[in-house]
């Protein structure tokens, strides 16, 4: 998937993950955003799947996993 389209759909789960959030902390979902997506790309190329580690395959759902890791921080 392109880095574009990627942006594009972790910006707008963050967006709405982040409704209850602080204003100061929506101005740096777009950042939030790029890191998380290069984050997930390092790791990607970092860790290949071997066939003795098949196990390193790296998706959108483990970049969901970051996502959703944020979220699970309190508010309030």
């Amino acid at each position: 998937m392109e880095d574009a389209n990627l942006s594009i759909i972790v910006t707008k789960i963050l967006e709405w993950g982040l409704t209850e959030y602080v204003d100061k902390l929506k101005l740096f979902i777009p950042n939030l955003a790029k890191t998380t997506i290069a984050v997930h790309k390092k790791i990607s190329k970092t860790f290949l799947p071997l066939p003795a580690k098949s196990h390193y395959v790296f998706n959108l759902r483990d970049l969901m996993k970051v996502v959703a890791g944020i979220f699970s921080v309190p508010h309030s």
